[in-house]
């Protein structure tokens, strides 16, 4: 929500916040606050799966066959 007092922000550990505007006026910072908000998921997701590899290694392999299968 990018609002330190919301009820969200209060329900979890850890808060992350982007440095994107939290009411946009504009086409260009509702874009730019998505991309900054898409990024962090990124890196997360990222995160969560360089931990333990092995892990979603079947998971991963098993979703780029289906996505090369399925392409376009």
């Amino acid at each position: 929500t990018n609002t330190p007092g919301s009820p969200a922000a209060k329900a979890v550990d850890v808060t992350l916040f982007t440095a994107a505007g939290v009411a946009p006026t504009a086409e260009d910072e509702t874009i730019g606050r998505r991309i900054a908000e898409l990024s962090i998921i990124d890196i997360l997701f990222a995160g969560v799966i360089n931990s333990n590899q092995e892990k979603f290694s079947q998971t991963l392999q098993s979703a780029a066959k289906e996505l090369k299968a399925n392409k376009l």
